[in-house]
């Protein structure tokens, strides 16, 4: 009888879930950039810097020294840019400790070298 009154079926309708989950990643830079320039940065080419052509394709390491001379070269490359954005945003007060780190990178370039021109 009490079945009968409430569709004739003890089952429910299933949960669809809530809303669709935001987008971490968006939320992430945009959170960065409020804490680093004060406001978010607009989306776009311009956004990232200045433009310098198309990005190089890296070419692939056939020796791990390839690779890890590849990575160091990127780190300072990455350093050199995050100095270039600061200064553009007016920040420049930890350029001294990223040419710090700039130079600890070349002085492991130069180790690297020195070990491959000994074998």
């Amino acid at each position: 009888m009490i079945l009968a009154e409430h569709g004739g079926s003890l089952e429910r309708d299933q949960y669809g879930g809530g809303p669709p989950p935001a987008d971490r990643a968006a939320q992430v830079l945009q959170l960065q950039q409020q804490m680093e320039f004060g406001r978010v940065l607009p989306e776009g080419p311009s956004a990232a810097g200045p433009s310098r052509g198309a990005p190089k394709p890296k070419p692939r390491a056939e020796r791990p020294e390839d690779a890890l001379r590849s990575s160091i070269i990127a780190e300072i490359d990455e350093r050199r840019q995050f100095i270039e954005t600061m200064r553009a945003a007016g920040k420049t007060e930890h350029e001294e400790a990223i040419q710090g780190q700039i130079a600890e990178r070349l002085n492991d370039l130069k180790r690297l070298e020195a070990l491959e021109s000994n074998d």
